[in-house]
């Protein structure tokens, strides 16, 4: 697997740059992905070149700064692999502290704020384990929406702070 750097502005005790690695999955692009099959229903993956190519454009349509690197958080969250080298990259990705939203048909929705952990770091690495991912723009935020069931629909919040974008929400709506 390649390794691309990018520098983060990095905050603790003062402002320092660091490098850090994020994998390209790029020669996981030719992967031979199948369609989800879900409650008897086939749905296309996440991870089929054209769903990938659709997503990059939507995200780079939205007008956000660093578009190329939210692209590439999005696709590293939907279609790298469930390994050790992924789950250190997106542990890195997440911010101090993440908001965490559930909604649930007749429920009163609930949200909290919560240390990034190793739960939080598997409930959002897809693995091709996803289909119907939908990206939009919230007050600068990028939104991934996706579903991993038949029930569930869910959701990861990108910000971009300090000339980075870090995983910064995460939620989850089921009927």
């Amino acid at each position: 697997m390649k390794i691309s750097y990018f520098l983060a502005i990095v905050a603790c005790s003062g402002i320092f740059v660091a490098l850090r690695p994020l994998p390209s999955i790029a020669a996981d692009a030719t992967k031979a992905y199948r369609p989800l099959k879900v409650e008897g229903f086939l749905y296309p993956n996440a991870c089929l070149i054209d769903e990938r190519k659709n997503v990059e454009s939507s995200v780079l349509k939205l007008g956000v700064k660093e578009a190329s690197e939210a692209w590439r958080i999005i696709d590293l969250l939907t279609c790298a692999p469930r390994n050790d080298s992924t789950r250190k990259s997106v542990t890195s990705l997440m911010a101090t502290k993440l908001r965490v939203d559930f909604s649930s048909t007749g429920d009163q929705p609930s949200a909290e704020v919560v240390a990034p952990s190793a739960q939080i770091v598997e409930r959002v690495i897809r693995a091709g384990e996803a289909w119907s991912p939908q990206v939009r723009e919230e007050s600068g935020d990028v939104i991934v929406q996706y579903f991993v069931d038949e029930a569930c629909v869910r959701d990861v919040t990108l910000k971009y702070r300090k000339s980075t974008w870090l995983i910064h929400g995460i939620g989850m709506a089921c009927d």
